[in-house]
């Protein structure tokens, strides 16, 4: 008895991708965050209590940028990570809970971070002040700031009132 036909193939490869897809796309859904709408903050930048000047700092550019790109004013805060755009190490931030376990000491692990978004507002964290910089720079790239050269001329931050992100990755290097 014949149990495969040649003439099959094209039958069970096209339901067999398109549940594979189904399965990969709702795997990898975030949940939008609203960070600005209608030129104004829905949400403040959030640092740790004992976060490091550096990682203020890179709050601090996060806060402008989203301000320059949304027309709103974000205001940087203190906080515990449960709601907000938090910026910083999981370890500055209890209420963060990930499945990702970053290992700042392993030099080929240093730069991992995470953009994350949920209910109640995004997580921008890496495992080293490096990476969390990292982590700010590739946020502003999806929501459409660009620079080219270190000049005004060859800088572009795109202009919207409604600032919403829905993203769910880990990043590392390549190497």
């Amino acid at each position: 008895k014949v149990f495969w036909k040649a003439d099959a193939t094209p039958r069970i490869v096209g339901p067999l991708f398109l549940v594979w897809a189904a399965i990969v796309c709702g795997a990898s859904a975030a949940e939008p965050t609203r960070l600005a709408e209608q030129g104004m903050a829905r949400m403040a930048v959030v640092v740790g209590p004992k976060t490091s000047p550096r990682i203020r700092t890179a709050a601090g550019e996060l806060a402008d940028y989203l301000g320059r790109i949304g027309g709103a004013t974000f205001a940087i805060e203190e906080g515990h990570g449960a709601q907000g755009i938090v910026v910083g190490l999981t370890n500055d931030f209890p209420a963060v809970r990930i499945d990702e376990r970053f290992a700042p000491a392993d030099p080929f692990r240093r730069d991992e971070y995470i953009l994350r978004s949920h209910a109640r507002g995004l997580w921008v964290l890496g495992a080293t002040d490096s990476a969390v910089e990292h982590a700010v720079w590739d946020l502003l790239h999806r929501l459409g700031y660009r620079l080219f050269f270190l000049t005004d001329t060859w800088e572009i931050v795109p202009q919207q009132a409604d600032l919403t992100l829905a993203v769910d990755v880990y990043e590392k290097p390549d190497y």
